[in-house]
This record gives C-alpha cells, sequence and structure tokens, in this order.
C-alpha cells in the first residue's frame, strides 16, 4: 500500500477535519491521477466499510472526472465494498446519473466487476438508462443482455424496454461530485378546482376495499411508512350508478375517509383539481423512487415498478396484468389529485392525493403523507 494511503487510513478514526483529504482526492484525480483514489478508496473500503465517506468521496470524485476510463476507476472501488444485493438499486442511479448515456452503457458491460450483485445490477441499470432516455435497440450489447433467459424471471423484466407516454418529465435524482438532490412534485395540479356544490345526484358508494389491493394501491408510498414517518391510506369504493366526473369533489365528501377527518372550517378544507394518468404516475414514481422525508426511497429501477403496480391497482387492473393493459385502462379512466387541510395531512412538502373514477363504475382513493 502507498505509504501516504496507509496513514490516511490508519490516522482517519483520529481525524476531526478532513478537508485536506478531500482537496488530495480531488487534487490527484483533476491531474489525471485516477490510481491514487481508486487505492484509497478500495483501502478504505477494507478499512472501514463501504459506508464509509472516504469510499463515497472517491467514488464521486471519479464519477466526474473528465478522464475517459473513470467508470471502470469508480467500479473498482465499488467492487472492493462487496456490496449486498439490496445497493445495486443506489449504485446504479448513481452511475447512470453522473455518466454521459455512452459511458453508462459501457459500465453496463463492465458491471462483473461488482461480483456477486453483478446481475441485479445490470437489471437496475438497464431501469435507469431506460428512464434517463437511452434507446436500447441502439445498443448491441444492452439487447443481447436485455433479451436474455437468465434473467426471465426478475421483477423487472415486466417493464418495458422504453419510456411509455405516461414516463415523461420524471423526478429522476440528480448526483454531484459530493451527494445528490431531486424535486418533491407532490404539489395539486393547477387545474381549476371542483366544485363541492351539485345539483346531480350521487351514486351510493359501497367500500370494497380488499387487504391485497389496499397493498397495492399502497406500492408506491410504501417505502414512506416503512422507513420514515408516513401515512397510508387506501381503499376502493363501488358505485351505484355512473357518476358525472364533475362531481367527484362532492362524491369524496360522502365517503368516510380517515384522512379528510377533523377538517378544518373552511372553503379549501378539501380540493379536487382533474389530473391525467401521466402526472399521476410521476408523482407515484417519485414517492417509490426518491423517498420521503427520512429515507432515499428504493431508487428509478425499483420506483419505476412500484409506479406501476400503484396506478394499475387503482384503474382497477389486477396484478399479473401487462403494462400495456394498465396503460389502456389508465387512460379509460378519469383522475384527480386532491390536497386537504386536515389533521391528518402532515402539509410539509410530502403529501399525495389521488382519486380515480374507473368506469365499472368504482372509486380508487391513496393518500400519503410524511414529515421530518
Amino acid at each position: 500500500m502507498h505509504v501516504e494511503i496507509e496513514q490516511i487510513i490508519r490516522e482517519f478514526p483520529q481525524r476531526d477535519d478532513y478537508r485536506d483529504i478531500r482537496e488530495r482526492i480531488e487534487s490527484s484525480v483533476g491531474a489525471g491521477d485516477l490510481e491514487f483514489a481508486v487505492s484509497l478508496g478500495r483501502a478504505a473500503a477494507t478499512a472501514y466499510g463501504a459506508g464509509n465517506w472516504i469510499v463515497e468521496d472517491c467514488v464521486g470524485t471519479l464519477l466526474h472526472a473528465s478522464a475517459p476510463e473513470r467508470a471502470g476507476a469508480a467500479l473498482r472501488v465499488l467492487a472492493a465494498t462487496k456490496p449486498e444485493k439490496s445497493r445495486a438499486g443506489r449504485i446504479a442511479a448513481k452511475l447512470a446519473g453522473s455518466l454521459e448515456a455512452d459511458e453508462a452503457v459501457a459500465a453496463f458491460g463492465q458491471a462483473g466487476l461488482i461480483g456477486p450483485i453483478a446481475d441485479e445490477l445490470r437489471a437496475c441499470l438497464l431501469q435507469e438508462l431506460i428512464l434517463r432516455g437511452v434507446t436500447v435497440a441502439d445498443h448491441d450489447g444492452l439487447v443481447r443482455w436485455a433479451n436474455s433467459a437468465h434473467w426471465s424471471g426478475h421483477p423487472l423484466r415486466v417493464l418495458p424496454f422504453e419510456r411509455t407516454p405516461f414516463e415523461h418529465g420524471l423526478a429522476l435524482r440528480q448526483f454531484s461530485q459530493h451527494g445528490s438532490s431531486v424535486g418533491l412534485p407532490f404539489s395539486a395540479d393547477t387545474s381549476p378546482a371542483l366544485s363541492r356544490r351539485t345539483r346531480l345526484a350521487l351514486p351510493r358508494a359501497k367500500e370494497t376495499t380488499h387487504p391485497a389491493v389496499a397493498d397495492r394501491l399502497a406500492q408506491a408510498v410504501a417505502n414512506w411508512k416503512r422507513e420514515s414517518n408516513g401515512r397510508i391510506e387506501s381503499r376502493t369504493f363501488a358505485l351505484g350508478s355512473v357518476p358525472d366526473p364533475a362531481t367527484t369533489a362532492a362524491l369524496m365528501d360522502t365517503l368516510s375517509l380517515e384522512c379528510l377527518h377533523a377538517r378544518h372550517p373552511s372553503a379549501t378544507d378539501l380540493v379536487v383539481t382533474p389530473s391525467t394518468p401521466g402526472q399521476v404516475w410521476s408523482m407515484l414514481f417519485a414517492a417509490a423512487a426518491n423517498g420521503g422525508a427520512y429515507n432515499h426511497g428504493e431508487g428509478a429501477a425499483y420506483g419505476r415498478l412500484r409506479a406501476w403496480r400503484s396506478l394499475g391497482a387503482l384503474c382497477g387492473a389486477t396484478e399479473f396484468d401487462t403494462i400495456d393493459h394498465v396503460t389502456r385502462l389508465a387512460r379509460d379512466c378519469h383522475w384527480f389529485t386532491f390536497e386537504a387541510d386536515t389533521a391528518w395531512f402532515e402539509r410539509v412538502a410530502w403529501d399525495i392525493g389521488i382519486v380515480a373514477l374507473t368506469p365499472e363504475p368504482a372509486l380508487s382513493i391513496l393518500a400519503a403523507t410524511d414529515t421530518d
């Protein structure tokens, strides 16, 4: 081991200030010496584990270097961390979000450097590339792997190899040298709100919520409750007749929804606005991929899967229906978002209210909130 690296590793636990180490990593990589960062990152991974900030700094600095071999260098550091399969999504996001498209595709071919999680990394990286606009058909290596039989049972295999019309304007995590950021597209739509007063007849609503369906409705936001401070309400109702979509706000007033309890006495305690399946899908994706107040979500690959599962449940699809079928069903529904000034919603930054009026006729509701 290089003497300087050995000294850094040995003295690291006693340090209070790490700026000189960061400056050394950056200066060496900036001068074209990627090997120093690779060796230091691998030594830190061996000594202190994958979560050590030296490892993260070395990987981040390498991925944002100007050298053509930066992806391979970063993968060598990551290989030394002996990552668990569960980290594949995060690694894939970092690769796709830091590299140019052609470099990320090249990294896909080098993913075997990661060892036991190579296939999981490729599965996640393929989805990251698709969502970031890479055309799979343009790259022979991606085509061969995507169509191979050995991952036929993988849960991500059900996802299409190109973006659907709903999958645009996504909140994809952006990576910088020392961190990442992402937007929070959870505010209600800007369309004119529906009136809660109507002279039109409202159908009788009978609750039909089944635990399995409720779980599928909540797939996209389950991580908020599991890993943060989130609350979720997911319910379905059969309607006695087909309502005018304009009565949806008034109809919601007749339902005993937990998220609408303890409403404040104001005209804006419930605001329901028309939406589209694409806008709803984007909200679901952001919730699943990027997480809530205290977690980072499941990454874009599994976020894509969870968003489709929730959207499918909202529009009455079964868990076995294809994405194409879910898309057709979603287009036949009327979609709304809602927000409410109640004690149930935290009203900080992470609030979701979605309503789907399906042709059966039926109403599906998904509400979620989280706070720090």
